[in-house]
């Protein structure tokens, strides 16, 4: 069973070594894409993880594969939030997750290896730590997975929010609350190659996915003419302008695509192909914030509405409460509406 496990690794890792790097080098510039690559890396990292520190413990050889294989739920989490939110930028305030996991990860490691620890409590809290950090980082990403699917205007990401990256995330989760169980004990070698080939197909399942729908989900939406559009779908774009421009639908409080679809008389999946192929977005709230904004620039500029209060704005737009509104005016005019009211009128009165 043990040669059985070390060949199971070993053949994963190769494979999803190459399955990254085909990722990587094909999306380089889109920061979901390379993520995907880098996350199958570190999965071909944790694969052969067991049995190089088991041969070689905690040495300058194996601590590339052992700081990889510990990353893992920082890049799915990284992942999730390139693939799933729009507008995503890599910051600095990002590596302080990944930090604290990988510090946590050697504690453990470098414990659970030593012969004679200081303390015989050090060990069983490193692990604690540890497996606590990546379960957080691992919830957060499928929240972040599961959070945004009702906006979502790409099918086959929201078909991935669902099952892909729901059931590693899901696997993910279970095989740290395992971790956390055994307290660094090595596990049978029965649920040691069950792991394995769990690991390995998600994995590639994930992978060629994302390989198979990757002008979706990484490309940027180019939109399609109207004339170039299917004849069922062009009526429902012209529906869709009339709603907008001339009964501002997109003001209504709580607006949902689903709503928005019953006003239409339309199927909510064909909307959402409208939405995302016709006028270029890849998100509901992305929609509806580009035309709530401009309504407030507008507003915002007008000395004759000098005295309202914003509050009172966003709420007319649409908005539920004030940082929903501040958050996506700044987004777009990288200023907060005061701001922008402020820079507006002033210029109005130099005039």
């Amino acid at each position: 069973m043990h040669a059985i496990d070390l060949a199971l690794r070993a053949g994963g890792a190769i494979v999803l070594g190459l399955l990254g790097a085909a990722l990587i080098w094909r999306h380089r510039s889109a920061a979901a894409g390379w993520l995907a690559g880098l996350l199958a890396v570190a999965v071909a990292a944790h694969l052969l993880c067991p049995p190089v520190v088991e041969a070689w413990g905690v040495r300058w050889a194996s601590v590339p594969i052992l700081l990889a294989c510990i990353s893992v739920p920082a890049v799915f989490w990284l992942f999730a939030r390139a693939l799933f939110e729009d507008g995503f930028r890599l910051r600095a305030r990002h590596a302080v997750p990944l930090a604290v996991l990988l510090a946590a990860g050697m504690a453990e490691a470098f414990l659970h290896l030593t012969a004679a620890p200081p303390s015989p409590m050090l060990a069983p809290v490193a692990t604690v730590s540890s497996k606590l950090v990546a379960l957080a980082l691992i919830v957060a990403a499928l929240v972040q997975a599961l959070a945004g699917r009702p906006a979502d205007l790409i099918d086959a990401r929201r078909d991935l929010r669902v099952w892909m990256v729901g059931a590693s995330g899901a696997y993910m989760a279970v095989v740290v609350a395992v971790e956390l169980y055994l307290r660094g004990e090595n596990a049978p070698p029965e649920l040691s190659a069950a792991s394995a080939v769990a690991i390995l197909l998600l994995a590639l399942g994930l992978g060629f996915a994302l390989l198979r729908r990757e002008a979706e989900l990484f490309a940027p939406v180019r939109a399609v003419p109207l004339a170039d559009m299917d004849p069922v779908e062009g009526q429902l774009a012209e529906r869709l302008r009339a709603a907008v421009e001339e009964n501002r639908v997109y003001r209504s409080e709580g607006l949902t695509i689903g709503s928005l679809a019953k006003r239409l008389g339309a199927p909510e999946y064909r909307l959402r192909r409208v939405i995302n192929r016709h006028l270029g977005f890849r998100n509901f709230n992305d929609f509806l914030n580009q035309h709530r904004v401009r309504d407030a620039c507008a507003a915002l500029a007008d000395p004759a509405q000098y005295r309202v209060p914003i509050l009172n704005l966003a709420l007319d737009l649409g908005y539920l409460s004030l940082s929903p509104f501040n958050r996506a005016f700044k987004a777009q005019t990288g200023l907060t509406p005061s701001e922008y009211r402020r820079a507006k009128l002033s210029i109005s009165a130099a005039d």
